[in-house]
């Protein structure tokens, strides 16, 4: 299995393959996909099967500026079934993390923050074990169900300071 950069090519329904049996991730349109291939292709990555030629997994992710500066957002994180708790979610998330921190490459990004379901029970114990803690609850934010904002802080924000909810979420 390797990770390597989101490419043009894998937008010709390889990407929307890797969302089959996935009740929690939504399947976008192309135009969507390829914006991040234009804009954030280095912060955005697969993992492949070598062996096989086929994705096993993606993530979408972007640097934004906020109100309280320059972060990283994953906008996807998606594993076929078959191929999770082999460390390609954790190996993608790595990626992302270490170059939307690095100054080198520019961004500088303060921490990363993600939404997820409230009932997704295993993505938040997984995001938990990574170092994100819920920093807010968002109303509705899928359709008819909320989602916890979840962040962890990068190297720049030394004193975790950007992760810290105002107030206990639950």
């Amino acid at each position: 299995l390797a990770v390597r950069l989101l490419r043009k090519d894998d937008l010709n329904g390889r990407l929307q393959d890797v969302n089959v049996g996935c009740p929690f991730t939504e399947t976008f349109s192309n135009s969507y996909y390829m914006g991040f291939v234009e804009r954030y292709r280095h912060l955005s990555a697969v993992v492949e099967d070598t062996s096989r030629g086929v994705i096993v997994g993606y993530i979408l992710f972007k640097v934004e500026t906020g109100i309280q500066g320059l972060f990283g957002h994953v906008s996807a994180l998606t594993v076929r079934p078959q191929y999770r708790r082999r460390g390609v979610a954790s190996r993608l998330m790595a990626h992302s993390e270490m170059a939307s921190g690095s100054s080198h490459c520019g961004h500088g990004a303060l921490y990363v923050d993600l939404f997820v379901k409230e009932s997704n029970a295993n993505a938040i114990a997984y995001y938990t074990q990574l170092g994100y803690v819920k920093y807010r609850r968002v109303l509705r934010y899928y359709d008819n169900e909320d989602a916890f904002d979840m962040r962890k802080s990068l190297p720049l924000d030394a004193k975790s300071s950007k992760m810290k909810p105002r107030s206990p979420v639950t």
